[in-house]
């Protein structure tokens, strides 16, 4: 503490920002289609934190061709230095000794590679931390240990019991948190199951939205023009599997259909990387395919680039998410509320959506009337003024403030 000018009242001189190591993968300086996900929402939060007064940050990423260090900002590099696989524990002296006096890792259990890897990730950063340096973890998934039953593990494709599991997420989630001096989740709800199922304490958890990036300006009857649209049409895009409820939103616009449903649905799901070429996820997503076929009013665009993901947000009049287990912050939600377009989901996503008068139970009835309303009623417009509303508060610059605060609280 020191006195204030003239001798006045003492103050507290203001915590310094800490430079900044972070562990995530990071698109290619020449990537014209960034890999969705954590890699994009990195790639947003590090020029904002750059912006925010952080002095210097490296990112530690994949080993990939070209260049082992790019320079993203004067402040910012990206070295592609770690393997996955055995020797990814080895990713801890890496982050204990690039430039930066705090360490902020990205984790989803199969963000870095297989089991194996997502086993060692918390050793990695326990190294880390055990050099002196605090350690933040953001925690993009966090799975609800009472939801894995038979039917979850069979639409997530593993051959183990509901159980074994059990044990291996609350091992590899519980630990990846365990390993941090604070951690940061996307909403409440995910801050309660890290406490009551994994045994985090409380006082580590730190909620942080998801970042909404800025929109892209664009016309929005050109966008129409150009995909084609002509009437009310609403929006499903991300990977294809087994928690995103698909089949689910099909009986429902099945049902919407047959009431005489006059809008369009616009089916933007791609095959999930990690399953993409398995028989069993290949005959699944060709039987959801040729289903949407046969309904009417669907449209399968299949995955949709991130290139081309403003044009679709602007163009279409609703997102739909009709999740049968909420297991992270969604990116294509975060997207939309960019945009300003409405939402509405399954009760399993209730707690992170604008409003819950966007709430469907699950069941195709009660879809199909979300639908109706949402498309063809008055209850777009209130969603809509809640979407831009929630946008506001998960602006960039506001999440990449708050994140700053909690460097400083942990270099204090």
């Amino acid at each position: 503490m020191a006195p204030g000018p003239g001798g006045a009242a003492p103050y507290h001189r203001p915590v310094p920002i800490p430079g900044v190591v972070h562990l995530s993968p990071f698109p290619t300086a020449d990537s014209t289609a960034p890999r969705p996900g954590v890699p994009s929402i990195l790639a947003l939060l590090v020029p904002a934190l750059a912006e925010a007064g952080v002095p210097r940050q490296v990112v530690v990423a994949a080993r990939e061709e070209g260049p082992r260090v790019q320079r993203l900002l004067p402040t910012v590099e990206v070295a592609r230095a770690y393997r996955s696989g055995a020797r990814f524990r080895e990713v801890g002296r890496l982050l204990a000794t690039a430039p930066g006096a705090l360490v902020h890792a990205q984790h989803e259990v199969f963000l870095y590679g297989g089991l194996g890897t997502a086993v060692q990730f918390p050793l990695a950063l326990r190294e880390a931390r055990g050099r002196g340096r605090p350690v933040v973890v953001t925690v993009h998934g966090v799975i609800d240990l009472r939801a894995v039953d038979r039917g979850f593990v069979e639409a997530n494709g593993s051959r183990l019991p509901p159980p074994a599991v059990r044990r291996v997420l609350r091992r590899v989630i519980g630990g990846a948190a365990r390993a941090g001096d604070a951690v940061i989740v996307h909403d409440r709800l995910f801050a309660e199951r890290l406490e009551e199922q994994y045994g985090i304490p409380a006082e580590r958890l730190r909620v942080i939205p998801l970042p909404v990036p800025a929109p892209v300006e664009l016309d929005r009857e050109r966008c129409r023009a150009g995909l084609g649209l002509t009437v009310p049409t609403a929006l499903f895009f991300g990977f294809v599997t087994g928690y995103k409820g698909l089949p689910l939103l099909l009986d429902g616009w099945e049902r919407y259909r047959r009431a005489g449903g006059a809008g369009e649905l616009l089916i933007g799901g791609g095959r999930h990387p990690r399953l993409a070429g398995e028989p069993a996820y290949e005959r699944e997503y060709a039987a959801l395919q040729e289903r949407a076929g046969r309904i009417g009013g669907v449209r399968w665009a299949g995955y949709i680039a991130e290139e081309d993901v403003p044009a679709h947000l602007t163009a279409a009049d609703l997102l739909v998410l009709p999740y049968r287990d909420s297991l992270a912050a969604s990116g294509p939600m975060s997207s939309a509320l960019a945009y300003g377009l409405p939402v509405i989901g399954s009760e399993a996503v209730r707690a992170i959506l604008p409003d819950e008068a966007g709430v469907f139970a699950p069941n195709p009835d009660a879809v199909a009337a979300t639908l109706r309303d949402a498309l063809e009623g008055p209850l777009a417009g209130r969603l809509r003024e809640a979407s831009i509303r929630a946008g506001a508060e998960h602006s960039l610059p506001g999440v990449a403030a708050r994140t700053v605060d909690l460097y400083r609280e942990l270099a204090a």
